[in-house]
């Protein structure tokens, strides 16, 4: 009985989850399938597939357990220590006795965070009374604060109560707001369905929740925005339309991606500034500043008209614009991976009574706190902070020293820190975003942007003062890890990001672990573009990783990218052609030559492609058997190899050297498989003076479909054409030279036979079907027909290379008159004036 294997070790994301579950799915397998009752070594063996190379290869540089030694407990608890990293009993503690019921947080999701954050603690029998105690003094309601002070009472008993109450205020709101919903509903997102006026830009982020207020002023509550149909991307998506937070809340579109199962989402801000008019609306005036100098008037009463950040003279932002889409993807599907989101987390705590820029650093606090419990990772790991950097003293102080209490807990070198902000202005919706884009910039280049218009720290952030913060006023490089992005919004969203760099280390530094050339397919709306991206990539080493980036854009059609071209990467010579698509799909034809198509080493550069090897391979172990070595036949630089009629016959039979696609030259002519120009390449290889001259073997393509003729009936037809009268000449010259019986004879060998390397045949056939190119049909010629029978089903692969040998073999016993000949794929409509046999008395 088959069971399903669980998927490696996945080191990306989540180590202590996905360690967690892979520890459980190894052990449920191994139950079911009685691992257990098996030997320690194949245990340990069993284990290590499971883990994958890359698990593997780590545990590999964490252990120091000799081989001989290792069980499958010891290979998982190194595993599990690195994965899952001890955790400060200190800080869990603190953490839970700093937990406060935020701001109109809902008591059931306080009371379910305060006990998660009891569970790591241990606190055994004490947990219930130290639960209650907490609520106690942690819940925001001061009477109820006094009531359960004033009584002696269970666990049960007081979260039921602080229940009861909570029902209560809200169900007396809902009667005097008159019906109208709850602030404290999940806020979701939608497109508006009224349009805008001009002077009215909406700024937008697209969100998949968006969290709680009590404010109706601050966050307007919105329906599931549906994606665009024509898209087709399956992606989630929510506009939220909260105008001076940044969207780092965006990133709880991570949690549907990771937890519901979605492959991909993205994440859009968008943020463009209305002109200065009495159109616009109070709230687009009042908490940022436009660059023009009306707008800049209306807020001078903030003081917002200079990006500085945490510095004595900060007098707040400048107002600027900003379009940033970002697209999440689980690492197993990734193509290319910037950087992986640890965790993300955000709340709202707006309140239209406090106005706008509400000092914040309580509820920064507790979400930091919450934040760097849940995702179980120590802050002073750290490596760079991209804080919110509103330019505002008040926020930028309260926000810091937020900052200061979590982030620097224990933390031995300073902390460097910086605002995009001051680079670029306030964004507004996308500030967070582009905080993000920085960040990933960082990663990328592996320099930090430094920040602008910093001078002297401010006093009421004492760790700027201490040193303890650094702000990054110079490019410095980035060390790599971790990196954080905060974003506090003006109305009372407060968010924090957690990434991890990607290593940017490329196998053998891109360039390819083989020696094969890569062929590359490419399409553009104009010729010059695909001339452009040609001489660019032909003019740089090979980089595999680009390479297949190429192949997944180009794999399906972009309509109207008309122009189409490939080139070959990774040769000496230039191999490059641009057609213009005509919108027609052209048959594929697949063309199996006869005797003629071999020639020396002629397999030593196809068994580097792996599928073409392991075809051959298999087409050795079954000529093994009759006594004969195939892979010393199509790779020997003997050139008397092919003078054994039954060398030839099942070395191409391996190869089928000269199977082409070929394709109808125009819709009607369906006897016209090869266009002029085809043709006359054909004949300018198979008559090139030096290739007579040497005896090498003619490379041209042969089939039974088309009528063939006589070499020097062809050739005293182009004679008779001005345009090709000289080339025809030369040819007929080098083909009358005298020639040895024993080259009749070796010629003989060679083509008389229809001597077919069927090995080659099938590897091929193997080939094209694994890229997915299937024929409309096939032509065979003499052996060749064995190909076809091969593609058609008609004959298996172990059929096919049996045939081709006893077909040699009989043709190696038959007593044969030498000779020799060659088929030239031409239609006798196209030969010109054909001579006969009497016009050249020589000829034999």
């Amino acid at each position: 009985m088959e069971f399903n294997k669980p998927k490696p070790l996945n080191l990306a994301g989540d180590l202590a989850k996905n360690f967690n579950e892979f520890q459980e799915e190894v052990l449920e397998y191994f139950e079911a399938t009685e691992t257990g009752t098996k030997s320690a070594g194949v245990q340990i063996a069993r284990l290590k597939n499971l883990l994958g190379r890359d698990a593997v290869r780590l545990y590999k540089t964490l252990t120091t357990i000799k081989p001989e030694e290792e069980t499958v407990n010891d290979i998982l608890s190194v595993l599990k220590s690195h994965c899952i990293p001890k955790k400060n009993e200190t800080i869990l503690v603190f953490n839970f006795f700093n937990r406060k019921q935020c701001l109109s947080e809902p008591f059931e999701n306080f009371y379910a965070e305060l006990r998660a954050l009891a569970t790591p603690c241990e606190f055994g029998d004490q947990e219930d009374k130290l639960l209650r105690a907490q609520i106690i003094l942690g819940v925001n309601s001061q009477s109820i604060k006094q009531h359960l002070l004033r009584e002696d009472t269970t666990l049960n008993k007081v979260v039921e109560y602080c229940k009861s109450v909570e029902l209560a205020d809200k169900n007396l709101k809902t009667i005097e707001d008159g019906g109208r919903s709850s602030q404290s509903d999940i806020f979701k997102v939608s497109r508006k369905t009224t349009t805008p006026q001009p002077s009215q830009v909406q700024n937008q982020c697209h969100l998949q929740k968006a969290g709680q207020s009590r404010s109706r002023n601050n966050l307007q509550q919105t329906e599931p925005l549906r994606p665009d149909p024509k898209e087709n991307l399956g992606l989630s998506r929510n506009k939220f339309s909260e105008k001076h937070s940044g969207n780092d809340i965006s990133c709880e579109n991570r949690d549907r991606v990771r937890s519901f199962g979605e492959d991909m989402g993205d994440l859009e801000g968008l943020k463009v500034t209305p002109p200065s008019s009495p159109d616009n609306k109070p709230e687009d005036m009042i908490a940022s500043t436009s660059q023009s100098p009306n707008s800049e008037t209306n807020t001078m009463p903030l003081g917002t008209n200079l990006p500085n950040m945490v510095t004595r003279s900060a007098n707040g932002i400048v107002r600027s614009e900003a379009s940033v889409v970002m697209f999440l993807q689980k690492a197993k599907n990734a193509k290319r991976i910037y950087a992986s989101i640890v965790h993300s987390q955000f709340d709202c705590y707006g309140d239209r009574k406090s106005g706008y820029a509400v000092p914040l650093e309580y509820p920064l606090t507790t979400l930091l706190s919450s934040f760097y419990q849940r995702c179980g990772i120590d802050p002073s790991l750290i490596s760079y902070l991209e804080a919110d950097g509103s330019g505002i003293k008040t926020l930028d102080a309260t926000e810091l020293n937020a900052v200061s209490k979590i982030l620097l807990h224990n933390r031995q070198s300073p902390l460097l820190i910086g605002s995009i902000k001051s680079n670029v202005g306030h964004t507004d919706a996308a500030a967070a975003l582009v905080s993000v884009v920085k960040v990933l910039i960082a990663m990328e280049t592996g320099r930090i942007p430094p920040n602008h218009n910093f001078n002297k720290p401010s006093q009421q952030v004492p760790a700027l003062v201490e040193g303890k913060l650094k702000v990054v006023t110079e490019t410095m490089p980035w060390s790599g890890g971790l990196a954080a992005v905060n974003a506090v919004g003006l109305t009372g969203v407060v968010g924090h990001i957690l990434l991890r760099s990607h290593s940017k280390e490329k196998v053998n530094g891109g360039l390819p672990t083989d020696e094969l050339p890569r062929l590359l397919f490419i399409s553009g709306r104009t010729e010059e573009c695909l001339e452009e991206t040609f001489s660019k990539l032909e003019s740089q080493p090979v980089d595999v990783e680009c390479v297949r980036l190429f192949h997944d854009i180009y794999s399906s059609n972009i309509p109207n990218y008309n122009y189409r071209g490939y080139t070959i990467l990774g040769t000496n010579r230039q191999y490059r052609e641009i057609r213009h698509y005509d919108g027609l799909n052209r048959p594929i034809w697949f063309v199996f030559s006869g005797m003629g198509s071999q020639w020396p080493e002629m397999g030593s550069n196809l068994m580097k492609i792996p599928i073409i090897s392991d075809s051959i391979q298999r087409s050795h172990s079954i000529l093994q058997n009759k006594g004969l070595d195939l892979l010393d036949i199509i790779t020997t630089s003997k050139k008397s190899i092919f003078d054994n009629i039954l060398h030839s016959f099942v070395g191409i039979t391996a190869i089928q050297s000269h199977m082409k696609l070929s394709k109808y030259v125009d819709s009607t002519g369906a006897n016209k498989l090869f266009g002029e120009v085809r043709v006359l390449k054909a004949l300018s290889y198979l008559f090139n003076p030096s290739n007579i001259l040497s005896r090498s073997t003619p490379n041209i393509e042969q089939s039974d479909g088309i009528e063939s003729l006589k070499i020097e009936n062809v050739l005293l037809g182009l004679k008779t054409d001005s345009m090709f009268s000289d080339f025809a000449t030369k040819c007929l010259q080098a083909l009358w030279l005298p020639i040895s019986n024993a080259d009749s004879e070796r010629y003989f060998s060679r083509y008389v036979g229809g001597i077919q390397s069927h090995p080659v045949t099938i590897a091929l056939v193997d080939f094209l079907k694994a890229i997915n190119i299937i024929p409309d049909g096939y032509i065979g010629h003499s052996v060749g027909e064995l190909g076809c029978a091969y593609i058609d089903g008609c004959l298996t692969a172990e059929e096919t290379i049996l045939a081709a040998y006893y077909r040699g073999l009989a043709s190696k016993e038959a007593d044969l008159i030498p000779g020799y000949m060659a088929a030239i794929d031409i239609p006798v409509s196209q030969s010109g004036v054909v001579l006969g046999h009497q016009m050249v008395p020589n000829l034999t």
